[in-house]
């Protein structure tokens, strides 16, 4: 893949990272107003001592899923096999790339993937 390409599904992927965090700042945000200002402060005080983990677990599923699945392929760009899939190693298509940046699977074993007859 060339590097313009790159460049563009790496601003893709950072795009999409930061609004699921802006998402999530905003679900605590209005978590700590309905809590009162007590509650805020604990909120707080658990919001600094977290882990990276607690904070995954404090997004929805599908949220916590969709940031997982930006940043490993942010991480593949870096190790240069962003684009190629995790399981055929065959390049996924410009098309899937534009559509799901942060696809891990060509469509053919995507498909598998989903019907069950390919395990993630």
């Amino acid at each position: 893949m060339n590097k313009r390409s790159l460049e563009k599904y790496r601003n893709l992927l950072e795009e999409k990272r930061r609004d699921l965090l802006e998402a999530y700042t905003k679900k605590k945000s209005l978590g700590s107003e309905v809590g009162g200002k007590e509650r805020a402060a604990d909120m707080v005080d658990m919001a600094t001592d977290a882990s990276t983990q607690e904070f995954l677990y404090s997004l929805s599923n599908s949220d916590r899923d969709l940031l997982k699945a930006v940043e490993g392929a942010l991480a593949l760009m870096n190790s240069n096999e962003f684009g190629e899939c995790v399981e055929c190693e065959e390049k996924i298509s410009k098309k899937r790339l534009d559509a799901v940046p942060w696809a891990r699977y060509c469509v053919s074993c995507q498909e598998l993937v989903e019907t069950g007859r390919l395990r993630t």
